[in-house]
This record gives structure tokens, sequence and C-alpha cells, in this order.
């Protein structure tokens, strides 16, 4: 209904904010849905809500765990930031310094949104959680690795990279529980399977250019629509 009442001249410039609104509203009711029916299970009982809340945000453990690959871990060589400063003066530091890393993501989305933004707003919000955020643990890194693995179409090498790197991070605790050869093995497998489709994607893309588009586009989208004109014509 949007666009037949925005052919009317006089509807046009109100129609667009109310579809907006709206189209927001649904999202936000469908959010507000899931979380409900999340935490159905335990909305019987403020104790039980409590418990939950205390082991999502885990404050009282400390400022981070072990070995974990964050600002606060690296930076503890030098400043033992938890013998130097109370733990309410961390958490506000990491609440900070977690909000200053991610308002620039946050900002280039909303300005110049597309999915390649999208992505890079997800990766990049994940990983001032990850750097600055109070109690971090190291399989945390695992989140920022969701959003990186889609934008292996638009950086496959550095993609690559990330994920080498990420999963180093993550040694210690493998070696902890017994797992260094498989996580070698695993790592090397990575490796092997990301050359070989680094190279078909980039194949790929350059005999397709024209009908991939823009890289603003949505890569996906695009190349199963390339596939499927392939499929088509054979």
């Amino acid at each position: 209904y949007g666009r037949y009442f925005q052919n009317i001249p006089w509807l046009r410039e109100y129609v667009r904010p109310a579809v907006l609104i709206g189209e927001v509203g649904i999202t936000g009711g469908v959010v507000l849905l899931g979380m409900y029916i999340m935490w159905s299970p335990w909305a019987g009982s403020w104790q039980e809500i409590s418990q939950v809340v205390q082991r999502v945000f885990p404050v009282g453990r400390g400022l981070f765990e072990d070995k974990v690959a964050n600002f606060w871990c690296c930076c503890s060589i030098f400043l033992k930031f938890k013998v130097v400063f109370a733990d309410s003066t961390l958490k506000i530091a990491s609440l900070g310094l977690t909000m200053l890393a991610l308002l620039p993501s946050g900002i280039h989305v909303l300005r110049r949104p597309s999915f390649k933004t999208f992505l890079l707003a997800l990766f990049n919000i994940s990983m001032a959680f990850f750097m600055f955020g109070y109690q971090v643990h190291e399989k945390s890194i695992l989140l920022p690795l969701m959003p990186a693995s889609l934008l292996y179409l638009f950086f496959p090498r550095e993609v690559e990279n990330f994920v080498v790197i990420a999963t180093f991070s993550l040694y210690p605790l493998l070696k902890k529980d017994g797992l260094p050869i498989q996580y070698f093995c695993c790592l090397a497998g990575y490796l092997f399977v990301s050359r070989r489709c680094s190279s078909l994607i980039a194949e790929f893309v350059n005999r397709n250019k024209r009908s991939i588009g823009t890289e603003d586009s949505n890569p996906l989208q695009s190349v199963f629509q390339v596939l499927r004109i392939e499929v088509l014509t054979d």
C-alpha cells in the first residue's frame, strides 16, 4: 500500500515516514515476542530471572579470565588493572570504551545502509565488545567470527587471516582441553579449503562482473542469480 499511496503527490511526504515507523514497529514487536518466549520458562520467579541475568552478565567474576586476547588482558602486562582500580571503576571504563569503539560503525551503517556496511557493522561492534567488554571469555571471539565469515565474499584474504589469528587466540584453552593436534589439523584443512574457495570466487566474480553488480549489492543474492541464469541457459 505504501507504494500505491506514494503515487499521490500530496500524500507522498507522509507515507514514507509512516511506512518506516510501521516496519520498525513490526520488527520491534517480533523482537519483543522472541524475548518473551525465551524468558517465559523463568518468568514466574524474580529469583530465577536474577540467576539467569547473573549468568548472562557474570560481572562478579572479574574483568577478564585466563589468557583472553583483548585490550584488558594485553595491557595488564604493564598495568595491573585489577589491583590498581576498583571493580566499579573498571565497569564504567569498560562500558565507555565499548560504546566509543562501536559508535563509528553504528553511525556509518545509518548514514550508508547496505548489505556490506551492515556486515561490517556487525563485525566491528562484536569486536568492540570482545576487545573492551567486561568479563570476556576466550570463546567470545567466536561471535565476531560469525559476521566475518559472511564478509568472506568481500575480503577473502583478510577474513582468512582473521580466522587464523582468532583461532590461535583459543590455543591456550584448546591445549588445556588436550586438543592441540585437532586444532592444527582443522587449521590446515581450513587454509586448504579457503585458498581454493578464494581463487574460485575471484574467477567467478571476474567472469560475471556485469551480472553481480556493485560492491554494495548483496553478493550472495547476485551469485545465486548468476548461477540460476547459467543453469537456465545450459
